[in-house]
């Protein structure tokens, strides 16, 4: 009924890349900042939620953030990662899912793309716009809530 194991399996062969030994869930803390300047945030009850789970070097990562008011400028950043992304390739960065209620967004929006880039412990939010071209989103000093997913190498 139960297997336990002290080591790793091998999953479709005996070679060394199938060889499955690291496993970790967990939990973060996501944090807002600004990239221009970080200023201070103040957060919602219960408004800093993250889980993840790692398996070898694959990490999916889910989170929910709510603040009230936050004081920093420029592209807003979501810290406070797990794990950093992988390399130094453009295969390395990563792209999820997120959705948002009142943060302030372009007008002409049609998508929220959560964006991470390799050696980074930081996501970015990026909009589509009507008009053709993406932008990175800006940081908010009304309160706004984020919830996103994202799966990446480390």
């Amino acid at each position: 009924k139960d297997l336990y194991l002290s080591g790793g399996v091998y999953l479709g062969g005996t070679v060394a890349a199938n060889y499955l030994d690291d496993y970790e869930e967990g939990t973060w803390t996501p944090v807002v900042k600004g990239n221009s300047s970080v200023g201070t945030t103040t957060y919602s009850a219960n408004g800093q939620k993250g889980g993840y789970t790692k398996i070898g070097n694959s990490v999916s990562l889910t989170f929910y953030i709510s603040w009230t008011a936050m004081t920093g400028t420029g592209s807003l950043l979501i810290t406070g990662m797990p794990f950093a992304l992988a390399g130094n390739t453009s295969n390395d960065v990563s792209a999820g899912n997120c959705m948002t209620s009142d943060l302030d967004i372009p007008n002409g929006t049609n998508n929220l793309t959560l964006v991470g880039t390799h050696g980074d412990t930081y996501l970015r939010i990026f909009s589509s716009i009507d008009a053709g071209g993406i932008q990175q989103v800006q940081c908010d000093a009304g309160g706004a809530t984020v919830w996103g997913q994202l799966t990446y190498r480390t």
